[in-house]
């Protein structure tokens, strides 16, 4: 078993369920850290989206997104010419030298999607810098949790059951 294969259980999926509704009216998304998994997957068909997939360690194969992978921070996100941009963060987990450039992004997104477990304070700690630095506005909170159901997971890299999802936009 690999690291997080829970993370193509049903529960797991379920949070790009409620992200492709949240970001169905941006046709431009830029997905970070989806691993496994694309929100390309779960987007209405035949409607004219770009996706940009981002993480070193993508594993996820399809058509319907370009796959880059690269770490954020190496990454120069005005190469895509993006106008109104959506920007979809599962599983927050990044590194300290992503910080400030996810803060850089979400300043530019028309609006921000984000979900991370409750219990993993540095990702807790992150999400509220980012919202702060960033001058993000909460307009919708979803609770999550997925404990319950039946996900495998290894005991190095157990599942995080509780989570947290937000609708971001700017304020204005």
């Amino acid at each position: 078993m690999n690291r997080w294969e829970y993370l193509k259980a049903e529960p797991f999926l379920t949070r790009y369920v409620i992200a492709a509704r949240w970001l169905r009216d941006c046709m431009e998304i830029i997905e970070v850290g989806g691993y496994q998994n694309c929100i390309a997957d779960f987007l209405p068909r035949g409607q004219p989206y770009s996706v940009f997939a981002v993480d070193p360690l993508l594993e996820w194969t399809g058509e319907r997104a370009i796959c880059i992978k690269k770490r954020i921070q190496d990454v120069d996100i005005n190469e895509f010419r993006l106008s109104r941009y959506g920007l979809l963060m599962l599983g927050f987990d990044i590194m300290d030298e992503s910080q400030d450039k996810i803060v850089e992004m979400a300043k530019e997104a028309a609006i921000m999607v984000v979900e991370y477990p409750l219990r993993h304070l540095p990702s807790v700690r992150k999400v509220t810098d980012i919202i702060t630095r960033a001058n993000l506005e909460i307009k919708m909170r979803v609770l999550l949790n997925l404990e319950g159901n039946s996900v495998e997971s290894s005991e190095k890299y157990p599942p995080f059951w509780e989570r947290q999802m937000f609708l971001l936009e700017r304020h204005k």
